[in-house]
């Protein structure tokens, strides 16, 4: 589990400061990680890194997760 904290961390940087959009980050980041390829411990960072952005974004819209997405 360190690994992918510290990779979700390493992700996070590419966003972090920026307006939420959860889906052109998941575009963004699934292209800045080609070169560890499309699964294991990206692939998990990523998910856990689009799941938070999705719903620190509802919950600014102050919508359920379901509604929003």
């Amino acid at each position: 589990m360190p690994v992918i904290a510290s990779t979700i961390k390493e992700l996070y940087k590419n966003i972090e400061g920026r307006e939420l959009a959860p889906y052109q980050f998941y575009n963004e980041v699934m292209n800045s990680t080609t070169l560890m390829g499309r699964s294991g411990i990206a692939n998990y960072a990523l998910a856990a890194l689009d799941i938070s952005l999705w719903d620190a974004s509802s919950k600014i819209a102050n919508e359920s997760h379901y509604v929003f997405i």
